[in-house]
């Protein structure tokens, strides 16, 4: 039985507040450790971004503004200051001698997960009341959701 058009639009209402108070808060937070959000969502992709024998890949600047949706020019920025902090090298690619990719570092890493456990420090307690089923059940249904809307990132209005 398919759901009401109204139900739908009050769980995309909720998810759209909730994204909005999350990327506010983090902000504030991320101020205390020289750090935007698109910085960390750079940081981010780049730790995530691992070859099959679980090193650091490396992309380009032009793959890496792509898939987190920020402009070419302030990734090149974000790259020279995390390389400056040595959060990330700089490495030739594959293909072409010339172009660089970035890839992050063992200190970019650790400054990541380090960020990441200071900018939140009550969730885990806020989360301590969940199962691990609920836990697993909000995880599970955030990657659906999550992978429904970057299959349509490129998309139009439809």
């Amino acid at each position: 039985m398919p759901h009401s058009i109204d139900t739908i639009l009050e769980v995309t209402t909720r998810f759209g507040i909730t994204s909005q108070l999350y990327q506010s808060l983090l902000a504030r937070r991320l101020a205390a450790h020289d750090l935007t959000p698109a910085q960390l969502s750079v940081l981010a992709h780049l730790s995530r971004r691992r070859r099959p024998d679980g090193t650091p890949d490396a992309q380009r600047i032009t793959e890496i503004a792509h898939a987190v949706e920020v402009h070419q020019p302030a990734v090149t920025k974000m790259i020279a200051k995390f390389a400056a902090h040595d959060w990330v090298r700089l490495v030739a690619t594959p293909h072409d001698r010339r172009a660089r990719a970035a890839q992050i570092t063992e200190d970019g890493a650790a400054h990541l997960r380090a960020v990441q456990k200071a900018l939140i420090p009550d969730l885990p307690r806020w989360f301590a009341d969940w199962t691990p089923e609920e836990l697993d059940a909000f995880l599970t249904s955030l990657t659906r959701f999550s992978h429904f809307l970057d299959t349509r990132r490129d998309q139009g209005p439809t």
